[in-house]
């Protein structure tokens, strides 16, 4: 007779860090505002299956086009305006939920152009700023797509914002230092409590090993400082949250 070992025990792991355990507290309260089929959303969003469509909406390109290789199995959509538009409406329906309890700071990585054209996407001219030292930035933007964020500068510039998994050749890796009130929050999966570990398992994908902060599509910012040679190694833009 073969024995059937029990599954392990969750056991949450205490965030040493005061980020982390913001985004934990802050995500239990809000991810138990959504139901399973929001679960595969956010699964979704963690897939590179959000860079295409945010590539397009930034680009003011069209999304009626293929919605990628995760997309359709996980809510049976075909095109990326539907899977925008679901996206969409979940932050909708979470309303207040997405403000945070307390201000806090985030990091995102970002490849700036090197040459802009018309083909390439800066944002707010940083880009042009960072080639030539003297064009001038815009102080505020608004981001058309999905903004994420992680809680530690490492991590961030890990993703280059393109989902090819590395900074090519035509692009400065840059970080974004911002400072946040709201966003929809992801905690790490090991701080995850056992009731919200088992509320995340409809999607594998969110099986994250780092804590990060999502952003809904309309999200303004104001520029507030740039910094060429950072201590990070690489150009500092720190950002407040409109």
């Amino acid at each position: 007779m073969q024995n059937i070992l029990p599954a392990p025990v969750h056991v949450p792991v205490a965030p040493p860090h005061a980020a982390d355990a913001a985004v934990l507290r802050n995500g239990e309260r809000q991810l138990k505002n959504l139901i399973p089929r929001d679960m595969r959303v956010l699964g979704v969003l963690a897939s590179v299956d959000v860079y295409p469509v945010n590539e397009n909406v930034r680009g003011g390109h069209n999304l009626d086009v293929d919605a990628g290789r995760y997309t359709w199995p996980a809510l049976d959509y075909y095109t990326q305006l539907e899977f925008f538009n679901e996206v969409s409406d979940m932050f909708h329906r979470l309303g207040v939920a997405i403000r945070l309890d307390k201000q806090m700071t985030l990091f995102r990585g970002v490849g700036l152009p090197l040459v802009t054209d018309a083909y390439s996407l800066d944002i707010a001219g940083l880009g042009d700023h960072l080639s030539t030292g003297t064009t001038p930035w815009q102080s505020t933007f608004t981001d058309a797509g999905f903004g994420f964020a992680a809680t530690h500068p490492q991590a961030a510039l890990g993703f280059d914002g393109t989902g090819n998994g590395g900074w090519s050749g035509n692009v400065r890796p840059t970080l974004f230092e911002l400072n946040v009130h709201s966003g929809l929050c992801v905690p790490e999966q090991r701080y995850r409590s056992t009731g919200l570990l088992n509320h995340t398992s409809y999607s594998s994908m969110l099986d994250t090993d780092i804590s990060q902060v999502i952003f809904p599509p309309g999200t303004q910012w104001k520029i507030t400082s740039v910094t060429q040679n950072s201590k990070y190694g690489v150009p500092l833009v720190s950002m407040d949250q409109i």
